[in-house]
């Protein structure tokens, strides 16, 4: 029995001791670390975040500059494979001189390759277009203050003779430095075609080579875009042939 009251009091004591080990609040140090860990964290999502934005944005842009680039090599692919033997009521030849004649535009344009006549006219079944249509491309000085040049593409619908050549232009791309065209005679590629003169009138294939202007904070040029598009029509020469052996 003398022992108890002294078990009480170390119970007592130790039980004391506990709650105020429960109830003591956070150290400075502690509340400094947890501080510390808590900007860590903070800065690495804002890296992430803003990393991902620049990223988005930036391929955002990259679709945005490359969607008219896809549109021009789309139109130049269409209207070379649609190509028209030279001779038709409708079709003249394939001729990429002189450049200086062609159809009643701005006199300051540069008209790169030849007016051809190409099979896309047609827009739908309810449109009042033929089918064939004149078509040339054409450079123009840069109406919004870019680098390069204009690429117009001109269209004339109307085939039969007239007075003045009612041609339409479109503006396709902005940022063009050169176009040039050069015609495969299935040997080697020429700078320039005569279907009057040439034997066959139409070349195999039609190669468009399309240079963009750099960047200002870029010194080199970059990689010109290049469009090689076979010609799948035929436009041999007539010609008669007398069987051997007599008449027939």
């Amino acid at each position: 029995m003398p022992g108890l009251p002294t078990r009480i009091r170390v119970e007592a004591a130790t039980g004391s001791h506990n709650k105020a080990r429960a109830t003591r609040g956070f150290t400075l140090l502690e509340l400094l670390l947890a501080v510390v860990i808590f900007g860590v964290v903070l800065a690495a999502i804002n890296t992430v975040y803003y990393s991902a934005l620049r990223l988005r944005n930036k391929t955002t842009q990259s679709i945005e500059a490359a969607l008219p680039i896809q549109h021009t090599v789309q139109t130049l692919q269409r209207d070379i494979e649609g190509l028209t033997a030279p001779g038709g009521v409708l079709s003249g030849e394939l001729q990429s001189r002189p450049l200086d004649e062609g159809m009643n535009l701005d006199s300051r344009w540069e008209r790169v390759g030849p007016e051809f006549f190409t099979l896309t006219g047609q827009i739908d079944h309810t449109s009042p277009w033929a089918g064939i249509q004149k078509v040339a491309y054409y450079l123009a000085q840069s109406t919004n203050q870019t680098e390069g040049r204009d690429l117009m593409r001109a269209v004339s619908r109307n085939l039969l003779p007239v007075d003045v050549d009612e041609a339409v232009a479109d503006r396709l791309l902005t940022g063009v430095q050169t176009m040039v065209f050069s015609y495969y005679d299935g040997n080697q590629w020429q700078e320039s075609w005569d279907s009057t003169t040439e034997d066959p009138p139409l070349p195999t294939a039609i190669r468009v080579q399309l240079q963009m202007t750099p960047d200002t904070n870029v010194i080199s040029l970059p990689a010109p875009l290049e469009l090689i598009v076979p010609v799948t029509v035929r436009a041999d020469t007539n010609a008669t042939s007398q069987t051997e052996g007599g008449e027939a």
